[in-house]
């Protein structure tokens, strides 16, 4: 599924709820999981509601979390959005990395 396609941004919410869900519960695989998380970081990220980015990066974190997955992420990707970021939603990233370095 590309996120990219979704342009309806409540439907991009829910999805990103769900997706945060199954990631608690381990329903994805890691490849699943990255490739997912790849189509999350390459959204215009401002373009969106403070509310989306939250949620995105809210299941970005818990992804790194349950799946340990940190090694694997697109650094680059991750970082770049992080520019783009109000000072609050920079936290989830810092968030992201710290997690990566423990």
């Amino acid at each position: 599924m590309e996120v990219l396609r979704i342009l309806d941004e409540k439907k991009l919410e829910e999805l990103v709820s769900n997706m945060d869900d199954r990631i608690r519960m381990h329903d994805y695989s890691k490849e699943q999981l990255l490739l997912l998380i790849e189509d999350y970081v390459t959204i215009n990220f401002q373009g969106m509601k403070y509310q989306t980015r939250e949620a995105i990066l809210n299941m970005i974190c818990d992804a790194v979390n349950y799946y340990d997955i940190g090694k694997d992420l697109n650094w680059e990707s991750i970082i770049a959005i992080r520019e783009d970021l109000e000072d609050d939603l920079k936290e989830y990233v810092d968030e992201i990395i710290s997690m990566h370095h423990n």
